[in-house]
């Protein structure tokens, strides 16, 4: 549920009712599946309009939320292929989540209520929804949970021998632009995900994995409680590593050097509040720590990165005999 700009509310869960009581529209699939039931109401609590949106087996909702245009943003599991209101084929081949073989399934509506499209999301082996948010630039962050190798919409293999977290980047019009597996050697299970105020994400879900994988360190319970694994909250936070627009590097004012003089650190920050790393890719120029020391005169070139993996950032052409001409700072995207 969430409160709209009109003052009343958006309600989303999952049906398998006829038309009967408020529900105006019949289920998509056969008798017993279960299919997303949207209701939007005024600010009293009156019924303004329902909708049923679903395929040709079960459709689970999880999440709905308002978009900027007036619209609305669902997600949840299907297990249907192509049919109804799914206008893609489910990409899962056999059952690893639960006893059946889900993918993500992403609904964008107008104000009304309208599709204007939808998309499924998915491997072969089939995951979790959990959780998504519009991102400023007009696409989506989607989160949830799957177990699978390369497939589909996954391009990394799992960490470990359970779940991972699973992250995937929509553009406006619901394509995928990246996606991201992270976990450890058990089960990893995403429950929860925000972009943060510097354009990067934070996750939040439970685990059961010791240190391993992008896991850094151990779970802080006994390794079984009554034959079951314990488990641990497990918070991530992860760039933006699509377009990348809010990540910066950003150098400090460096007076004019020459040939001769004293080694000197070029100051630098990264607004992801990763470490930055200098090195030295051509000319005569040395560079031990971010410490840069003049060798001789010529055009040379430093180059900067912030991640992990280190990703270069850019090339800094230090012309002749001097290593920084500006005498402001200088702020670089990647």
């Amino acid at each position: 549920m969430q409160q709209t700009t009109d003052g009343g509310y958006i309600l989303g869960g999952t049906s398998n009712s006829g038309i009967s009581g408020d529900k105006s529209q019949a289920n998509k699939g056969p008798f017993y599946t279960y299919d997303y039931w949207l209701v939007k109401i005024t600010a009293t609590g009156s019924k303004t309009w329902d909708k049923t949106y679903g395929g040709n087996a079960s459709d689970i909702f999880k999440s709905v939320l308002q978009t900027s245009d007036g619209g609305y943003i669902l997600g949840g599991n299907s297990n249907s292929g192509k049919g109804g209101d799914k206008s893609e084929a489910n990409k899962s081949e056999k059952p690893q989540i639960g006893d059946i073989a889900s993918n993500f399934w992403i609904i964008k509506l107008n104000a009304n209520g309208n599709k204007a499209w939808d998309k499924t999301i998915g491997s072969n082996g089939g995951e979790n929804f959990a959780a998504l948010q519009p991102t400023p630039d007009g696409g989506y962050i989607l989160g949830g949970s799957s177990a699978s190798a390369i497939s589909g919409d996954k391009t990394e293999n799992n960490k470990g021998n359970g779940l991972d977290y699973w992250v995937v980047k929509l553009k406006e019009d619901g394509s995928v632009a990246w996606d991201k597996s992270i976990g450890g050697n058990l089960d990893d299970e995403l429950q929860s995900i925000a972009q943060t105020n510097d354009g990067n994400f934070i996750l939040a879900g439970a685990s059961t994995s010791n240190k391993s994988g992008d896991k850094s360190a151990d779970n802080k319970g006994p390794a079984l409680n009554f034959g079951y694994y314990t488990t641990d909250y497990w918070l991530v936070k992860i760039d933006n590593s699509g377009t990348n627009l809010s990540q910066y590097i950003t150098l400090e004012p460096v007076p004019a050097k020459h040939v001769g003089d004293a080694p000197f650190t070029l100051e630098a920050t990264a607004s992801s509040g990763l470490p930055v790393t200098l090195k030295a890719v051509s000319g005569p120029v040395k560079i031990k720590d971010n410490v840069i020391t003049i060798t001789g005169v010529a055009t040379r070139a430093v180059s900067l990165s912030s991640s992990r993996p280190p990703r270069v950032l850019s090339h800094i052409f230090l012309p002749f005999a001097f290593v920084f001409t500006t005498q402001k700072s200088c702020v670089r995207p990647w």
